[in-house]
């Protein structure tokens, strides 16, 4: 004859809620249940895995903001799909130039239009190629200065700036640009493996000249006059 429920005690541990839990629902049943009834098993607790997030410096966490202002802004668009003005096609005519083509479409951050900036950002990944082979491995290199070959015995600098490439502008009021203006190459990332171009030395004077302010929409033009590279802000309306 089997023992009543309520005195079945040895071997259940107090602290194990679950058991508890299906004790306390045969008792209430008054014995054991018969073919008719059930027991619904009380679900474990489920634990839930927390994933732990991983820390951003204060340079990661800007650079991703930054990546995704970009997505949002810039567009890749192909010559075909680009209207240059007809003045503008007109006056790199008449300067003989060719291989025109359009470097980027997109608006302007505040960044680009920041006067202690004195650059227009060019991300590698968000723009067309208007750089020759010789260009871009002119670009990737270093040419130390007389100043740098002349501390040959002191302790060298950390990080060297790369070589500079010179251009030439004509900017949205059709006026050619009497201010030096070069082109430079800037790696970011742990791995460097983010690659941007900067105009750089006389941007400035060209904002202040246009009259630039974010979110001005523009377009960036490529073209050679000889093996001159030369570059064309359009603003887009």
């Amino acid at each position: 004859m089997k023992p009543p429920l309520h005195e079945i005690d040895d071997g259940i541990d107090e602290n194990d809620e679950t058991i508890r839990l299906v004790v306390s629902a045969l008792l209430s049943l008054g014995g054991n249940p018969t073919d008719s009834q059930s027991i619904t098993m009380p679900s474990p607790p489920k634990v839930k895995n927390k994933k732990r997030k991983l820390e951003l410096s204060p340079f990661e966490k800007m650079m991703r903001k930054r990546k995704r202002a970009s997505a949002a802004a810039a567009e890749i668009i192909d010559s075909k799909d680009a209207q240059l003005p007809t003045w503008m096609i007109g006056k790199i005519q008449e300067m003989g130039g060719s291989d025109v083509e359009i470097v980027f479409q997109r608006e302007l951050y505040d960044s680009d239009v920041k006067k202690t900036n004195n650059r227009l950002s060019m991300p590698l990944s968000k723009i067309k190629n208007f750089l020759s082979e010789a260009e871009r491995k002119w670009l990737d290199e270093t040419t130390p200065t007389m100043e740098e070959k002349k501390r040959k015995n002191k302790k060298k600098r950390k990080r060297k700036l790369l070589n500079s490439l010179g251009v030439k502008m004509i900017d949205t009021n059709g006026n050619i640009v009497e201010e030096e203006m070069n082109v430079r190459k800037w790696t970011m990332g742990r791995n460097n493996e983010t690659v941007i171009y900067n105009l750089v030395t006389g941007w400035n004077h060209l904002v202040k000249s246009n009259d630039l302010k974010e979110g001005m929409k523009v377009q960036l033009w490529s073209f050679r006059v000889l093996s001159q590279l030369w570059f064309a802000l359009i603003r887009v309306e």
